[in-house]
């Protein structure tokens, strides 16, 4: 009697401890997968680099009279009449142009219009600007506003002998043409600051809005 109640009680102690090694299986699966964790990792490097993109724009510029709007960096601002030029020493620009006297039916119309508005804002600086090469166009839609998209080579007066990088959009709001260009000064064209043009001009696009 007392040998088949041993016997019983070993079997118990067995199923008991094979039950308890089965146990530990479920919870090695509980485990975050590689994937969830990169994701996490994936979704804190965008939102890095949004609010890096808004820290290039540190003010708000309005063009006089208009309800048109955009974020603005923080460089020295010069008003050149129907231009307001941000400006960094002798290096960099940006150029905010509203042809507040024009129409245009298209962005493409638009550039053209504040372009030779630009050019002759820009007569006292940097020699006056003789035109532009493109070396890239394409039309974009951002935040339900049309753009003309540029980049390419602007040509300075006789006093520089050495074309400036450029990047620019043209678009029409509230009736009038308007665009911003971006423009390397330095004869060094280092890649630092063509970089930093090109990333200021496409902050400043995604920024134009009819409120302020």
């Amino acid at each position: 009697m007392k040998k088949g109640t041993v016997i019983v009680l070993a079997i118990v102690l067995l199923l008991a401890f094979a039950g308890c090694g089965n146990e530990t299986e479920p919870t090695e699966q509980t485990k975050p997968s590689d994937s969830t964790v990169t994701t996490s990792i994936n979704n804190t490097d965008t939102t890095e680099d949004n609010s890096s993109k808004s820290s290039l724009l540190s003010k708000t510029y309005q063009v006089l009279g208009k309800n048109i709007y955009m974020g603005a960096p923080n460089y020295q601002e010069i008003e050149l009449g129907y231009t307001e030029l941000f400006i960094v020493h002798n290096e960099k620009y940006i150029a905010v142009t509203a042809a507040r006297r024009d129409t245009a039916v298209n962005t493409q119309e638009a550039h053209e219009k504040a372009f030779a508005k630009f050019q002759q804002n820009m007569v006292d600086h940097e020699g006056g600007v003789n035109g532009i090469t493109m070396t890239k166009e394409e039309t974009q839609t951002v935040n339900g506003i049309e753009f003309y998209t540029y980049e390419g080579k602007i040509h300075y007066g006789v006093a520089n002998k050495y074309d400036g990088y450029a990047i620019g959009c043209a678009f029409v709001m509230d009736g009038i043409p308007c665009e911003i260009v971006g423009s390397v000064v330095d004869p060094s064209q280092s890649e630092e600051m063509i970089e930093e043009i090109r990333s200021v001009v496409q902050a400043m696009m995604q920024s134009v809005r009819a409120t302020p």
